[in-house]
């Protein structure tokens, strides 16, 4: 076979190559978080009045560590036993979700309900916060610490994130934070955290439940692309050699 032009040749078939590893790769990978640990915090900064109608703020806070494995997990709260005149705050279930999607994707829901504290656990339904919580103060949610070690050489890349509200009667609310700070690229050294500012109107009637879905894309690191190109092409420079002889 005469080659009339071979650079014409090692274009095509690395382009082939390229393509077939990078779909056989896709295809094969699955992404999920399932078995880490990893970090929910609450708070809010709280208001009250003393026995002379003073303010005192405080902060509700709720802070854990929960395994991701699709089962209601505890967090606690700070104000047990409450600083009076505060009243105690309620601990908080904690349940999370992974659906696989195409193209190394996953879409994740993270769910937040007050642990009813009259109730065994779980038994959601109560009040995320017990107290009012100051007009001038603030409402912090984060989720940290998510890693893939079945995506390795690839960053977790966020693009899409919802936030909604759930009450004791009525239908779920979505939500816009005032800010929205997404961190990481979710290896086990460098691990994804989402840090959300929510709005204190949004808790004008005391949420029972909080919820938080984001899709992650993984995305190959830039060391990983050029390994691969340079890999096809020897092998494409290889099989040109072949045909040549």
């Amino acid at each position: 076979m005469k080659i009339t032009n071979p650079s014409k040749l090692i274009g095509t078939v690395s382009g082939l190559a390229i393509s077939s590893l990078a779909l056989s790769y896709s295809v094969s990978a699955i992404a999920d978080p399932t078995g880490i640990v990893y970090d929910v915090l609450l708070d809010a900064e709280v208001i009250t009045t003393d026995p002379d109608g003073n303010p005192i703020l405080d902060i509700e806070g709720h802070f854990g560590s929960v395994p991701f494995d699709g089962l209601p997990d505890s967090v606690p709260n700070d104000l047990i036993p409450p600083v009076p005149p505060f009243v105690p705050g309620n601990n908080l279930i904690v349940t999370e979700f992974v659906t696989p999607l195409p193209n190394n994707m996953e879409l994740i829901d993270i769910i937040v309900e007050g642990q009813d504290p009259t109730q065994p656990f779980p038994t959601p339904g109560a009040p995320l916060f017990t107290n009012p919580i100051d007009p001038a103060g603030f409402v912090a949610f984060e989720v940290l610490g998510f890693y893939w070690d079945d995506m390795p050489n690839r960053k977790a890349k966020v693009n899409f994130f919802d936030l909604s509200l759930s009450f004791s009667v009525g239908p779920d609310v979505p939500i816009e934070p005032l800010l929205a700070d997404i961190v990481g690229s979710g290896t086990i050294d460098d691990p994804l955290d989402l840090l959300f500012e929510l709005d204190l109107t949004d808790f004008d009637i005391p949420p029972t439940d909080l919820k938080l879905t984001f899709k992650i894309t993984h995305v190959p690191e830039p060391s990983t692309v050029l390994m691969l190109g340079t890999t096809v092409l020897m092998m494409a420079g290889s099989t040109l050699k072949k045909r040549q002889k």
